[in-house]
Parts: structure tokens; C-alpha cells; sequence
């Protein structure tokens, strides 16, 4: 009988110390990360606690996609590309590191970390990590644990329904909702403007009250009165109204630009700063397909997005022309020349144009020598207005 009684005691203490052990392991916690906008969101029991702005990599490719684990946390680690100490201002990772198993890695290549450049976050600059304010990743790494789930993905969803895609489950993050700021006493004017809508727009029977089921499509219309931020136009279900802010004031043209961006600029929903910001583009050649108001509208990986192209430079059509005025020569000796173009044509001695571009103050044409001197000849840059500055360059 002894026996018998201490056979239970053990097999119950054994049921205790399994039940104990893993309560203690499970781990609730999950990161997403979404290129798209460049914002990180962490979890806690489902629950949306904290989200930041990221910065992610130069190109698409550099910062790897998938679901990966936080697999080793390191306060002031060394950049031992660069030789810089751990804690050291100048050190690029900042003073906390969030090691991810990314593309079969340990933790040593790809990270979550601080930076030295508070400038650089929200932009796409990193050789393939993600960047973060050193106060946001110091609140991080003190709420983190190892093993962590992260998600990082390309996406227009939210991070809700990023969460769904990948098998886990969520609290949708709550949806702000606008108030239109247009007052109620102000007077109705008669107006007669083209707008044009860059997204579904919703109908309104009366400025700010009244909303209706329906809603327009991206497309250009024409309003016939206003009232504050408010827009009369016409419809399939009669006068309704649509508030500013989804619309612009005139048309988009349609385009086929080839634009050269030198430098980092920020992507927009609208062209629009006051717009939602959905990234940046790291420099590179873009097509765009619609212009407004010296905003151009590319595909991008985050969609149709805008961005302020007049700081951008556009490719100019070039052509060999007939003798006109203002000969320019270029050699080895005088490789670069300003002139202030009033015919739109010029002489250089070469036959080859490597490209021409142009932004609001001049244009820039890069010159081929082929062996300078050679054959003079006369070239036309078509689509240059009258009384823009050229510039040449000799390679």
C-alpha cells in the first residue's frame, strides 16, 4: 500500500512541473514590418501596442521578405565593417541590434537597429537592414524576446489583414475617422472648375452632413458651386457633393516621361504633402504616366503613387537639326559650357549625344567626345522652352 501511494505523489508532481514549464514558454508577441509605408507595428497578445517609422533598403531586394525570428539581442555592437566601436556615435547601428534569421543568416547580417542619421528613417537607404530612432528601438529591445515572430512584406493591406496572410491573428488597428472642416455658414459661390479625383471619393447630399452610399471613381469632373472646402458636381444619382481634400483643382495630363531622380525623394497617396506619405524613392530612372502641377505619377511597388517632380529631371528628346544660331564648341580644353538657349538649338563637335535632361532652371546634355575634334554638327533639343539655361558636358 506504501508503494502504491508514493507511485501517485511522483506521477503528480510530474503532471505539476509539465503544466508549469509550458505556460512559462509561450510567447505572444509579433512584429510586422511593411515596406510600402516604411512603419513597424509590434504586437503583444494581439493587441497593437506600438507602431514606428522605419527606414528599409536602397533597393527592393536588399531587405529580405518573409517571416523570420528575432534570434539575439545585442546592446552596443561594433560595425566591424567600418572599424567603429560599440556605443560610439559614428557607429551606423546605433546602441541596440535585434538579430533576424533572415535568408538562412544567424543573426550577424540582417537586423533591427539604431542608427547615426536621424534623417534617414522613413527613407529607403539601408544596404538591407531595418533602420530605426534610437529611443524607438531602445523601447523595443527592453519589450522584445528572443524568438519573436517577424513578419516583413511589401504591402498595401493593413498590418491586420498582413498578420491574417501569414497565419496569425490580430486586433484590426483602429481607423481614424475625418471630420470635413468646411463651415456651415459659409457662402455659396457659383464656380465652373475641372477636378480631378486620384481616389474613390464619397457623396454627400449637403457640405459635411447627409453622406450617401455612393462614391466616384478616379476620374476628372466638373464642378458648378461651392461652399467652404465643399464641391457641387453632377451624377448618375443627381447633385451631390464632394469634400476637397479627395480631389485636385484641374486635370491630370496623361504623360510618357522618363524622369532621373538624383536623390531620395518621398512618394505621396495625392500630389500632395498633406498627403499620406507611403515611402521614398532612392535614385533611379522612372516612367510616369500622369502629370499635375509638376507631379508626376509612377507604378510603383507601393501601387500608383506621386511625387514632386520639379527638383527631377526629365528626358528631352534629342535630333540632328539643320545649322540655326549660337554655336557652342566644346573640346578637350573647354569640356563644359552655359549658354542661355533661345532657339532651342546648338552646335557641338561630335556626332553622339549620350543624354539630355532638364529640370526647372536648364537643361544638361551629356556629350560622347568620340575623339575630339570631330565633324561638327547641329542638334536640336526638342520640347526645351525658349529661354532655358542649357549646359553642356564633355565625357
Amino acid at each position: 500500500m506504501k508503494r502504491i501511494w508514493t507511485w501517485i505523489v511522483v506521477l503528480c508532481l510530474l503532471a505539476g512541473a509539465g503544466t508549469s514549464v509550458g505556460a512559462a514558454e509561450k510567447n505572444t508577441q509579433l512584429i510586422i514590418i511593411n515596406k510600402a509605408t516604411n512603419k513597424l507595428a509590434f504586437y503583444q497578445d494581439g493587441k497593437l501596442i506600438k507602431s514606428f517609422p522605419v527606414a528599409t533598403g536602397k533597393q527592393q531586394t536588399y531587405t529580405p521578405e518573409g517571416t523570420f525570428e528575432i534570434v539575439n539581442k545585442i546592446k552596443n555592437r561594433p560595425y566591424y565593417k567600418g572599424k567603429i566601436a560599440g556605443g560610439d556615435p559614428k557607429n551606423p547601428l546605433g546602441d541596440r541590434w535585434l538579430g533576424l534569421n533572415a535568408r538562412g543568416t544567424k543573426g550577424d547580417t540582417y537586423g533591427i537597429h539604431g542608427n547615426n542619421n536621424e534623417k534617414s528613417i522613413g527613407s529607403y537607404v539601408s544596404l538591407g537592414c531595418v533602420r530605426m530612432r534610437n529611443q524607438d528601438v531602445r523601447w523595443l529591445f527592453d519589450q522584445v524576446k528572443v524568438k519573436t515572430p517577424v513578419i516583413i512584406t511589401t504591402s498595401k493591406l493593413s498590418f491586420a489583414d498582413i498578420a491574417k496572410s501569414k497565419n496569425f491573428t490580430v486586433e484590426a488597428e483602429p481607423t481614424p475617422t475625418k471630420q470635413p472642416a468646411a463651415p456651415v455658414n459659409a457662402p455659396l459661390e457659383k464656380v465652373d472648375v475641372r477636378l480631378t479625383l486620384t481616389k474613390k471619393a464619397a457623396l454627400y447630399r449637403k457640405p459635411g452632413v447627409e453622406p450617401t452610399p455612393h462614391a466616384l471613381s478616379p476620374q476628372p469632373i466638373q464642378a458648378f458651386e461651392k461652399q467652404g472646402d465643399w464641391y457641387r458636381v453632377k451624377t448618375w444619382t443627381g447633385d451631390l457633393w464632394l469634400y476637397a481634400d479627395q480631389v485636385l483643382i484641374g486635370e491630370a495630363k496623361p504623360v510618357d516621361k522618363k524622369i532621373r531622380v538624383d536623390q531620395y525623394v518621398p512618394i505621396f497617396e495625392q500630389p500632395l504633402v498633406s498627403s499620406r506619405k507611403l515611402g521614398g524613392l532612392s535614385p533611379q530612372v522612372v516612367s510616369a504616366f500622369e502629370e499635375w502641377n509638376g507631379w508626376y505619377r509612377i507604378q510603383s511597388f507601393a501601387g500608383e503613387v506621386w511625387f514632386d517632380g520639379r527638383t527631377a529631371w526629365s528626358e528631352v528628346p534629342v535630333t540632328i537639326a539643320e545649322p540655326g544660331e549660337l554655336p557652342v564648341e566644346l573640346s578637350s580644353d573647354q569640356p563644359s559650357v552655359h549658354i542661355w538657349n533661345e532657339e532651342s538649338f546648338v552646335y557641338i563637335p561630335t556626332g553622339h549625344v549620350k543624354s539630355a535632361w532638364e529640370n526647372r532652371q536648364e537643361v544638361v546634355v551629356t556629350i560622347e567626345s568620340g575623339g575630339i575634334p570631330a565633324p561638327a554638327v547641329w542638334v536640336k533639343l526638342e520640347q526645351v522652352p525658349q529661354g532655358k539655361g542649357i549646359r553642356f558636358v564633355l565625357e
